[in-house]
């Protein structure tokens, strides 16, 4: 019995050391536009108050990694612009990305799902 304990106790510290287990989850990013920039290349970047730096969220020209279209970004860059000017609430969601606060930067910056303005 107590040899069935370390077949499971070893791939489960593997794991934990491996950073496997620490993988990537869905983050609601939450907070204020501290400035919102679109770059000639079509790239649409916001600082947020959760970041402190500048994370890109989609590009006007082409498709945002694989998921994102144009049309949306166009969209949401209508929004984002509103909401830093009436500093409204914005909240991006990310399928799979660390914590809000350690979000990649610039072009390395993961594709949100969902963009709301307003509410709580």
């Amino acid at each position: 019995m107590k040899s069935n304990r370390y077949i499971y106790a070893a791939p489960l510290a593997f794991l934990m050391c491996s950073g496997v287990a620490s993988a990537q989850t869905s983050q609601w990013c939450a907070g204020t536009l501290n400035g919102v920039i679109a770059y000639s290349n079509g790239d649409v970047a916001i600082l947020g108050s959760w970041r402190g730096d500048w994370t890109t969220v989609c590009n006007t020209l082409t498709v945002y990694q694989g998921v994102v279209q144009p049309t949306i970004c166009k969209s949401w860059y209508g929004a984002l612009l509103a909401a830093q000017a009436a500093q409204l609430q914005v909240t991006i969601q990310y399928p799979s990305a660390p914590a809000c606060n350690a979000l990649p930067t610039a072009d390395s910056s993961p594709a949100p799902s969902y963009l709301r303005v307003g509410g709580s």
